[in-house]
């Protein structure tokens, strides 16, 4: 059984090397498969980390220069050798560690140890053989710096040019990928950022403006609530706040105008009906007048009756 972690469904462990080395991830399966368990392929991802930090890796914000493993069963049948009240799996596997750039999808190298390992079930068995993958890593390791070092700085500059490109299109998610793929600890990189943080500013300078401009359209149809809801998810660092604060200045007094106005017309219907009941009323109380006035006088006799006792 062969596994490849893609990096889209898997738990992205970090690790990044500090000033004498580069910015490494460590992808492993966020699903168990096959008996493996995700706690082992945690363990795993766990233990390729302190691998890199053994090298000098301080954990920091992920990387598009990743480690990940390709595991290979040898025996399918799991060899279950009976062992008093509980079973025990001895599983024989093949470990494959590859180092990949996620954004070229460049292998710099791979390293392969034939692990095996005993445990009450296969993913426990299969997380004890991981023990033996410390020999080897310091050369893989120190062979795969060397490789993605010499590859960003030759192609430093076709990634700053790619990059202008793409900016100068407009295309300024595109442009700030094929920057951030630029490692940390390669030399050139403080150039790099610099160039990313400038596409950054343009970037947000043009969703700011688009998202301003239908801001004001809803502003101008008075769905001031729309309006703030746009303005809401403007960036405060970017380029054009001060133009969302003055328009969230003018929402704001126009909800608070239209709430006044409100509050008036309220008072002022309620002022009409008073004025329309009481009218209603003296107007029943004249026609019942004028009824009973128009109506033929009667009079009433007292009539006093003696009883007997």
């Amino acid at each position: 059984m062969k596994r490849f972690v893609s990096a889209l469904s898997a738990i992205m462990l970090c690790a990044c090397i500090a000033a004498q080395g580069i910015c490494i991830g460590v992808v492993v399966p966020d699903e168990p498969e096959d008996g493996i368990s995700k706690a082992a392929f945690k363990k795993l991802g766990t233990r390729l980390e302190r691998l890199l930090t053994n090298q000098g890796a301080a954990c920091v914000n992920s990387s598009n220069i990743v480690l990940f493993p390709v595991i290979n069963i040898k025996n399918n049948n799991n060899c279950i050798i009976e062992g008093g009240m509980r079973n025990i799996y001895h599983v024989e596997f093949e470990l494959t560690i590859k180092c990949v750039s996620m954004a070229s999808n460049i292998t710099f190298g791979t390293v392969t140890y034939d692990c095996a390992g005993d445990g009450y079930d296969k993913g426990e068995a299969v997380s004890n053989g991981f023990a033996s993958i410390n020999k080897k890593f310091g050369a893989f390791y120190a062979d795969v710096k060397k490789k993605v070092e010499e590859y960003y700085t030759a192609n430093k500059a076709a990634l700053l040019a790619k990059a202008r490109s793409l900016v100068q299109q407009q295309k300024y998610d595109e442009a700030m990928a094929i920057l951030y793929e630029f490692p940390q600890g390669c030399e050139g990189y403080e150039e790099i950022q610099k160039e990313l943080e400038g596409v950054f500013r343009s970037y947000q300078t043009k969703n700011c403006s688009q998202a301003l401009q239908a801001a004001q359209s809803c502003f101008a149809t008075q769905d001031y609530e729309g309006a703030a809801a746009i303005l809401g998810m403007i960036d405060a660092t970017s380029s054009c706040s001060a133009d969302v604060v003055a328009l969230q200045d003018k929402i704001r007094l126009k909800i608070n105008q239209d709430k006044a106005e409100q509050k008036a017309e309220e008072r002022a219907d309620k002022d009409r009906a008073e004025r329309m009941e009481k009218a209603r009323l003296n107007a029943v109380t004249k026609v019942m007048t004028s009824y009973y006035n128009s109506r033929p006088r009667v009079t009433y006799h007292a009539v006093t009756v003696h009883h007997r006792w």
